[in-house]
């Protein structure tokens, strides 16, 4: 997308850091345990030149099939963990699930997308909306970034994803959790088509059809 951190962005920030793109790309994809300070510093630097979420941001977040019961029952409807903004996933928003597998690097321990692919199942859903409490979100690094986020691989504790597509993806987390704002989505995503899309509604502060 036009408004995307590496189309606006990107080229610039590498000039100034003296970074290929193709070295850059690999680092995004590199565990912070596994860099050097150098490339630290000049990670980090790109890294916090990316727009943070503010209250007219636009976010995503892709989830697993099984949470639609509780975000459409009110039980479990608040958004938190790892989320990214719209104009940096924009162009993702149709792909099957193995392709979202890969993109967003969802292969972790115990991944319930992994489960559903091994089943032979093609659905996930994709959160889209705006946040009441943006300064929630912060960038996720790990110690050697100046952050505590322990998250296991395959989370790069970068600030970025390690996508095993060609993608470049700057990352943010909520720890906590948050209702999204009035009209934001959840869509399901089924064989890369959206088939059925819930909407939030701040008064019962949950998903609605």
């Amino acid at each position: 997308m036009v408004d995307s951190f590496v189309y606006r962005n990107l080229s610039g920030l590498l000039t100034r850091e003296n970074l290929q793109f193709e070295e850059f790309k690999n680092l995004t994809r590199t565990h912070m345990d596994d860099m050097t300070e150098e490339q630290v510093g000049k990670m980090k630097r790109i890294r916090e030149d990316v727009p943070p979420i503010t209250r007219d941001t636009v976010v995503t977040k892709v989830m697993p099939y099984e949470y639609l019961e509780g975000l459409t029952s009110g039980t479990h409807s608040k958004i938190g963990s790892f989320i990214a903004r719209q104009v940096d996933t924009g162009h993702l928003q149709n792909q099957n699930l193995k392709q979202t597998i890969e993109t967003y690097a969802l292969d972790y321990d115990k991944s319930l997308f992994v489960d559903a692919l091994k089943r032979g199942e093609d659905r996930y859903l994709l959160f889209e909306g705006k946040l009441v409490t943006p300064n929630q979100s912060v960038i996720p690094y790990g110690e050697k970034f100046g952050g505590n986020v322990k998250d296991g691989l395959p989370c790069t504790l970068n600030g970025f994803i390690g996508c095993h597509s060609n993608d470049i993806l700057p990352e943010f987390k909520d720890e906590i959790g948050q209702y999204p704002k009035k009209g934001s989505t959840i869509t399901l995503i089924e064989n890369g088509e959206r088939v059925k899309q819930w909407e939030f509604d701040d008064k019962e502060n949950t998903f609605l059809i």
